[in-house]
């Protein structure tokens, strides 16, 4: 291979090498990052276990009462007449039950207390 041969040869390694990495320069990354904010729930229930041990008492909207009291990351909720039910926090702004039926959410009031609240539970207790 002469001089000549070599040089040109580089020269086509050298364009062919610079398309290549200009083509994948202008694609666009597959890979993808998003940084999100807590939920307001998520923030809520860090407030409300942050306050310690405490025992409140909700009017609900369909009339009936829920008494709720907290310790460590557990909360006993008695809705109406029912029976006691413990619930755990899951780490994602809500407290569950053990079976799954009940699920309560705070959401911040004005103030940034813990104040608002919502309980999902079966039809059958409403």
């Amino acid at each position: 291979m002469n001089t000549f041969t070599r040089h040109a040869w580089i020269l086509c390694l050298a364009a062919s090498a610079t398309s290549a990495f200009a083509n994948t320069a202008e694609a666009p990354s597959p890979q993808k990052i998003e940084i999100t904010a807590p939920s307001g729930a998520k923030t809520a229930a860090q407030a409300l276990l942050s306050m310690g041990n405490m025992d409140r008492t909700y009017e609900m909207s369909n009339g009936r009462t829920m008494k709720v009291s907290t310790f460590g990351d557990t909360v006993r909720l008695r809705y109406g007449r029912r029976a006691t039910t413990l619930l755990r926090y899951d780490g994602h702004g809500q407290f569950v039950s053990s079976d799954g039926n009940l699920v309560l959410r705070f959401e911040l009031d004005d103030v940034g207390d813990p104040e608002k609240v919502s309980l999902s539970m079966p039809a059958a207790w409403a």
